[in-house]
C-alpha cells in the first residue's frame, strides 16, 4: 500500500520560489520526477506511521506556527491578470506590494504564502533604504515565507515589500478557485473565479499576514476577459483598457505555458477598504447579473447576483437583506461601514455562506429563493442564513477575534443575532423562540458526549482550525449569548455590545474583552447580582466542556429544596468530572403562574459540588416547582420523585398551558435524557406526555429518543403505542 505525504523540503526551479508544487509544470521536469512528483514523496506505511507517532507526540509551540509580529501590514495594493480559459490552464499573475511598518527591527520577513509560484530574484522592500533579498525559505508545515534581507529594518519606519507571484486557478472550494455550471439556455459549461479564504486560505490567493490581528486596508485591481464582470468588496471606481502589470510583472521570467493578457482585457480597480483581516478579502469574476434591492429598504446599496437563468429567485434576497441590515443598524446603534452590500449564489460553495465584508459568497441553495417550487423550510433557511451572514458585518468584520480559539465570538453572535433580525423581518415565524429551542436541544445532546470540546477552545495548531467550526462554537455559543442576555437583561446587553462594537472597531478582541464591556454595563446599570464579574460566571462556560445536571430534592414541609451540580453525560464517562458551573436559576412555583416572574437566583460554581445548596421557594405541598422554564441555559434537572408526579399531573390537565411551551419542552427532553441515563424510570418519562401538538417545536427532542425507545421497549404495549402515537404526530408535522 503506497501513501502520500507532503514534502517538506523547498523546490527551487529557475530560482523560483515554488510555493505550492502542484500548481507549476517545472517540477515536473526535475531531475528526481521518478521520486517527486509535484512536491510528494511517495511513502511507505511503515514511514507513515513513523510521522503520525512523532506528531501526536509533537505539540507545537505558538512561535513556530505564529507570524513573529516585527512587522505590521498596513496596505495591501493587490493587482491580479485571470485567464478563465481552460486552455490555458486557468493561468493567473499578480503582483502584491504590502506597507509595512516595523514594530521591531529584523533583517528578515515571514509572511504567509501557499499555492503559487514567487521568483525569488523579483522580491524588493524598498523604503529609508533598498534591500535586497538574500534568500527565502519555506516552512511548508505552516505556510510560513520567510524572506531574509541583507540589512535591517529600522523600528518606528514603514517600507513596502513588492511580490509578483503567478499560478493556476484550480477547481477547489478554497482560495480563489474555479467554479462551474451549466448555462441552462445554451447548454454550454461556464467559468467563473470566486473566493473563500476563511480560515486560512488567504495565502492560497496572495502572500500575505494571513491571521485574523493583522488587519490592514486593500486596494483591489482585478484584470479579466471583457467578457465577464468583477466584483470585490468595494466598489468600482475605474475600469481601463491599459495594463497596470505591463511595466512591475517580470514577463520574461514565468514559464512558457503561461499566457499574457490579451488587449480585449479589462482593468477594473476598486476603493481603498476599510481595515479588516485578510480572510474578508473576497472577489468573483463572472457571467453573472444582478438584482438591485429597492433603495427605501436600507441607506445601503443591495445587490443580489446569481446565474442569469436564476435572477428570478433572488427576489426573497432582496427584500430580506436591506431589512436584516437596518434592523441591525438600530440594535447595535452602529451604522454598516460600507457603501454597498453584495451578496451572489456561488454553484460550486463549500460552506453554506460567507460573510466576507462587502460581498458576502453564498451556496446557491442558501440564497435562491422559488416561490413556485421551494418550500418553507426553504424560505427559512434562507432568511437565517442571509441574517446571520449581515450579523457578521459586526460580529467578525468590524470586530474580529484575536486567534481562532474565539471563533465562537464571531460564530455565536451571528446565529444568536440572526434569530432576532429574523424574528422582526418575519414575525409571524416566533423565530426567536424556535431557533433558541433547536439550539439548546441540540447543545444538550452533542455537549453531553464526553467528547466534546469548550466554546472557547486553545488552537495550537492551524490545521486544526477547522475542526471548531461545529455546533458547539455555533450553537452552544449563541445559547450563552442568549442567556446573557436574560441575565444581564435586553438594555443592559445592547448598552454593552454597543461600548463593545465602538472600543473595538476595526480591530480585534478576545473573550475577555467582551466580559469586560458586560461587566461595566452590569455595574453602570444593574444586572448581575451576588458581586460577581461575568468573566466569573462565564468563564465556567465557555472554557469548560459539558453542562450541569442539577438534582433538586424539596422539603415539603418548610417550603424549602437543596441543589446539587455535576456533569451530565449521556454515556457512562471513562473517568468522574469535578467541573462546576455559575447556573442561573429560573424557577417557577405553581402558584406563581400568570404572575410576576420570580427573581433570578444563582448556584455559583462553589455550590452545589460537594455539598447541598439550600433556598426557599412558594409552592406548597401539591404544588409543582418547574426549572428552566424558560431554557435560560443549557443544563439538565432531575427532582424528587413527588415533583415528578405533581409535574406529570399538571401536563395531563386540562389547563396544562400553565406550564410555558419552552418549560414543557424542556421538561420534556430532560425526562427522557435522564431516562436514558438510568437517573429517572421511563414509566414516569413517557408520562411526561403532551395533550396538544399545538407547538410543533414541543415534539422536537421527543422524537430523537423514539428509535432508541422502540429497541429497548417493544415488550411494553404502553411504550410501543407511545411510539407510534409520535410517528404519526411526525407524519402530521
Amino acid at each position: 500500500m503506497v501513501l502520500l505525504c507532503n514534502d517538506d523540503r523547498i523546490v527551487r526551479c529557475k530560482r523560483a520560489l515554488i510555493v505550492s508544487p502542484l500548481s507549476v509544470a517545472s517540477v515536473r521536469r526535475s531531475s528526481v520526477a521518478g521520486r517527486l512528483r509535484n512536491g510528494t514523496l511517495y511513502c511507505t506505511m511503515h514511514w507513515l506511521l513513523t510521522l503520525a507517532v512523532a506528531c501526536l507526540l509533537h505539540q507545537a509551540s505558538p512561535a513556530e506556527y505564529l507570524l513573529p509580529g516585527d512587522v505590521l501590514p498596513r496596505h495591501y495594493d493587490l493587482k491580479y491578470a485571470f485567464d478563465i480559459d481552460p486552455t490555458s490552464n486557468f493561468s493567473f499573475y499578480g503582483v502584491v506590494d504590502i506597507l509595512l511598518h516595523v514594530k521591531q527591527a529584523t533583517s528578515k520577513i515571514v509572511l504567509h504564502a501557499k499555492d503559487f509560484t514567487i521568483q525569488e530574484d523579483d522580491v524588493t522592500v524598498t523604503g529609508p533604504q533598498t534591500f535586497k533579498v538574500a534568500g527565502a525559505r519555506l516552512n511548508d508545515t505552516y505556510n510560513l515565507l520567510t524572506v531574509a534581507l541583507d540589512g535591517e529594518l529600522q523600528q518606528d519606519q514603514n517600507y513596502t515589500l513588492t511580490i509578483p507571484f503567478y499560478g493556476n486557478l484550480k477547481q477547489g472550494l478554497d482560495g480563489a478557485y474555479i467554479s462551474t455550471y451549466v448555462n441552462k439556455q445554451t447548454k454550454a459549461k461556464e467559468y467563473l473565479i470566486a473566493t473563500q479564504f476563511e480560515a486560512i486560505s488567504a495565502r492560497k490567493g496572495f502572500p500575505c499576514f494571513d491571521e485574523p490581528m493583522y488587519k490592514a486596508t486593500f486596494t483591489i485591481t482585478i484584470g479579466h476577459h471583457k467578457d465577464f464582470t468583477a466584483i470585490s468588496n468595494m466598489p468600482l471606481v475605474n475600469a481601463v483598457s491599459e495594463n497596470p502589470l505591463e511595466e512591475v510583472f517580470p514577463w520574461s521570467q514565468i514559464e512558457e505555458t503561461f499566457i499574457k493578457p490579451q488587449a480585449d482585457f479589462v482593468w477594473d480597480t476598486y476603493e481603498k477598504s476599510v481595515p479588516m483581516s485578510t480572510y474578508l478579502v473576497a472577489f468573483v469574476v463572472s457571467k453573472f447579473s444582478y438584482v438591485q434591492s429597492p433603495a427605501e429598504l436600507s441607506n445601503t446599496k443591495f445587490r443580489i447576483w446569481a446565474r442569469s437563468d436564476a435572477s428570478d429567485q433572488t427576489a426573497y434576497a432582496a427584500i430580506t437583506g436591506p431589512k436584516a441590515l437596518t434592523y441591525f443598524e438600530q440594535w447595535f446603534n452602529v451604522s454598516y461601514p460600507l457603501p454597498k452590500q453584495d451578496m451572489i449564489a456561488i454553484p460550486d460553495f463549500a460552506a453554506g455562506a460567507m460573510e466576507n465584508w462587502g460581498l458576502i459568497t453564498y451556496r446557491e441553495t442558501e440564497l435562491l429563493y422559488d416561490e413556485k417550487q421551494s418550500s418553507f423550510l426553504n424560505k427559512e433557511r434562507v432568511a437565517e442564513v442571509i441574517a446571520h451572514e449581515l450579523a457578521h458585518q459586526w460580529f467578525g468584520n468590524l470586530v474580529t477575534m484575536k486567534w481562532w480559539s474565539d471563533l465562537w465570538l464571531n460564530e455565536g453572535f451571528a446565529t444568536f443575532a440572526a434569530s432576532v433580525a429574523v424574528n422582526q423581518v418575519e414575525p409571524t415565524w416566533n423565530a426567536d423562540r424556535s431557533y433558541a429551542v433547536d439550539n439548546m436541544l441540540s447543545v444538550l445532546n452533542l455537549d453531553a458526549l464526553e467528547s466534546s470540546h469548550p466554546v472557547s477552545v486553545p488552537i495550537d495548531d492551524p490545521k486544526r482550525i477547522s475542526e471548531i467550526f461545529d455546533e458547539i462554537s455555533y450553537r452552544k455559543g449563541s445559547t450563552l449569548i442568549r442567556m446573557m442576555t436574560m441575565f444581564l437583561g435586553d438594555e443592559v446587553f445592547r448598552k454593552a455590545i454597543n461600548n463593545y462594537l465602538n472600543k473595538y472597531s476595526y480591530a480585534n478582541a478576545e473573550q475577555d474583552d467582551l466580559w469586560r464591556e458586560l461587566t461595566a454595563a452590569s455595574q453602570q446599570y444593574g444586572g448581575l447580582t451576588r458581586n460577581v464579574t461575568v468573566k466569573q460566571v462565564m468563564d465556567t462556560w465557555t472554557t469548560q466542556t459539558g453542562y450541569p445536571i442539577l438534582t433538586v430534592t424539596r422539603d415539603y414541609e418548610d417550603k424549602s429544596l437543596t441543589i446539587k451540580q455535576r456533569r451530565y453525560f449521556s454515556l457512562a464517562a471513562k473517568s468522574p468530572s469535578r467541573v462546576s458551573w455559575w447556573v442561573p436559576l429560573s424557577v417557577l412555583c405553581e402558584p406563581e403562574v400568570g404572575g410576576p416572574a420570580a427573581p433570578l437566583q444563582w448556584l455559583a460554581a462553589s455550590e452545589g459540588l460537594e455539598t447541598a445548596h439550600t433556598f426557599q421557594h412558594g409552592a406548597g405541598r401539591d404544588e409543582w416547582v418547574l426549572f428552566n422554564h424558560d431554557m435560560i441555559a443549557p443544563y439538565r434537572v432531575d427532582y424528587d420523585a413527588r415533583n415528578w408526579q405533581l409535574l406529570t399531573s399538571a401536563l395531563k390537565t386540562g389547563d396544562y398551558t400553565q406550564i410555558p411551551v419552552m418549560g414543557r419542552v424542556q421538561l420534556l427532553s430532560d425526562a427522557f435524557a435522564l431516562a436514558w441515563t438510568n437517573h429517572l424510570d421511563y414509566n414516569t418519562a413517557l408520562r411526561v406526555q403532551l395533550l396538544s401538538d399545538a407547538f410543533a417545536l414541543a415534539w422536537t427532542n421527543h422524537l430523537d429518543y423514539n428509535t432508541a425507545l422502540r429497541v429497548q421497549l417493544l415488550s411494553d404495549a404502553f411504550a410501543l403505542a407511545w411510539t407510534n402515537h409520535l410517528d404519526y404526530n411526525t407524519a402530521l408535522r
